[in-house]
């Protein structure tokens, strides 16, 4: 019996969660001119210098009225930006709670994205103790869905880690077509190949072309 199922992870394909704990993307912005008022915009970015498209960021100035003072956090992640493109916010002159009179121009860095890397294009997990496929929770980005992968195990009823179930959260983009049962189905599709073919390793595959983003043990 193959012991293993493949997931391919898209290359940084995403603006994602950022890992600064008070939400921040993770590098400098420069520029934005003048900033008046204070508050929240949400804009789409205007321009990036790669081949990424569709991420919209939350712009606010947090009281300040200087581009340092300036939180810029992710509300739709979009597709296809790497480590290293710049995206270009446009200036907001007229109409919104919060703005700025230059472009605002921010570099990614590999923390404010999701997905794999040339050096781990994809991730394998053993089916050998897989209990239960189901629905996740929704994820923080935009239409992001995720699917959750329960192991067997035997909790402790006291203790650290009593009732805790060890899982792996496979979490989706571009799924904004796709059911529940679908995305349950896809992971399930691919155990039974492995189950049935030794040493096949099969890649997990979702109708639509549903991309992953990160399967993470927790």
């Amino acid at each position: 019996m193959s012991n293993f199922i493949k997931f391919p992870l898209v290359d940084n394909a995403v603006v994602g969660v950022p890992l600064d704990p008070s939400g921040n993307l993770n590098g400098t912005a420069t520029g934005g001119g003048t900033l008046s008022q204070t508050g929240v915009t949400t804009v789409t970015i205007a321009s990036t210098s790669g081949s990424g498209a569709g991420a919209t960021i939350s712009v606010n100035n947090n009281g300040q009225l200087t581009i340092g003072g300036v939180i810029l956090t992710t509300v739709n992640g979009g597709d296809d930006y790497k480590v290293g493109d710049t995206i270009t916010l446009a200036a907001v002159t007229t109409g919104a709670t919060s703005r700025w009179t230059a472009n605002i121009v921010y570099t990614l860095l590999a923390d404010d994205l999701l997905g794999g890397t040339i050096t781990r294009p994809f991730m394998m997990i053993p089916i050998d103790n897989v209990g239960v496929i189901k629905k996740g929770t929704a994820a923080a980005i935009g239409t992001n869905g995720t699917c959750e992968i329960q192991l067997k195990q035997v909790n402790a009823t006291t203790g650290v880690g009593a009732a805790v179930v060890t899982k792996f959260l496979v979490t989706l983009d571009d799924t904004v077509a796709l059911s529940s049962q679908r995305i349950v189905a896809g992971v399930a599709q691919a155990i039974a190949k492995a189950s049935e073919a030794e040493n096949s390793v099969p890649a997990v595959k979702f109708i639509g072309d549903a991309k992953i983003l990160s399967v993470q043990l927790s």
